[in-house]
This record gives structure tokens, sequence and C-alpha cells, in this order.
């Protein structure tokens, strides 16, 4: 009644229990290959499709940051016009941009505690014959006549709220004074 082929049929090795004999092995294999189907599956379905045209933080490198908050800071006077533009950039950096434009010589001090920040670079990026710019510790000094821009960078020591002091002097009097305050 029994008959021995039909019990030896269902005992027989598959074809990859024949290729790879070793159980240890063929479970490895079974779960990288897992792990692989799962990354292309991941890819070709939740990744962006890479249609949309790029923005500015694509092109801007390392010194653009998505979070980082900007403040304008207008000053229309007789004397002087100017616009002053903070706003933190990675690696704690403060950056500052001042466009200035006056008819005589003018000078912009900014005052910080040195406990806030330090100062990392100053650069003119368009100026004037009698114009400069200047800093050590806890002050960046700006003398402008004519039509000037320039920014400087400051490193920040700490992560509390901070406040830099900005003064402008005509004459040596000073025609403006306003404190602009930060935080990270």
């Amino acid at each position: 009644m029994f008959t021995k082929n039909s019990s030896q049929n269902s005992m027989k090795p598959g074809a990859f229990e024949r290729i790879i004999p070793n159980s240890l092995l063929r479970s490895w294999l079974i779960f990288f290959a897992g792990i692989g189907f799962g990354l292309v599956f991941f890819i070709l379905f939740f990744s962006e499709t890479g249609s949309n045209k790029p923005g500015i933080s694509d092109f801007a490198g390392s010194m653009y940051s998505k979070n980082s908050t900007t403040s304008n800071l207008e000053v229309d006077l007789e004397e002087v016009n100017a616009t002053i533009t903070t706003g933190f950039l990675q690696d704690e950096y403060l950056q500052t941009i001042i466009e200035v434009e006056s008819v005589d010589l003018v000078n912009l001090s900014f005052e910080f505690s040195t406990s806030d920040f330090s100062v990392a670079s100053l650069r003119p990026l368009d100026q004037s014959g009698n114009s400069s710019i200047n800093g050590g510790p806890g002050f960046v000094n700006i003398s402008n006549e004519g039509t000037g821009k320039y920014v400087f960078l400051l490193k920040s020591l700490n992560r509390l709220a901070n406040r830099i002091d900005i003064k402008i002097y005509s004459d040596n009097r000073i025609i403006y004074g306003n404190s602009i305050s930060t935080g990270n």
C-alpha cells in the first residue's frame, strides 16, 4: 500500500539547498538580500524625483542655513542712509552686512561683549577711497564717505541672547544709536 517513491519525493533538497548547503550561510544571504531589496524599494518609491528646480540653498554652499533668521535695520537720516543686516550662519557665526551712503565722512561703531563674540573676519565689499573697516576685541569700526558695502563675521562664544550696540558719528557727535539683539 505504501510506496517508497512518494515519501522520497517530499524529502528531496531544493535547488537553493543544493547550491548553498550550509543553513547559516543561506540565512545570512536571505537577510542581506532583504536589505538590498528594501533599499531599492525605498529609492524607487520614496526618494525625491529631482525634477524641482534648485533653490538658492543648493548653490550657497556651507555659508547658508535654512533656519537662520536675519534682521534688517534701516537708518535714514540727513547725514547717512544705511541698511544693516544680521543673521547667523552655520558654525555659530553672526554675519553682519552694512550698506551705507553718506556725503561726508561718518563713523559706524559696533560694540559687543568679548564674552559674547570674537571678531572672525572683516571685509570691505565696495568702498570709496576715504573708507575703512577695522576691529578688535569687543568692537568693529567703519569709516565711510560716499557709498560703501562691508561685511564682518563674529564668532558666537555662547548660546545666550546677545546684544550689539550700534552708534553712528558725524563730526564727532552721535547722530544715531541703537542695539541689535541676537540669539541662537
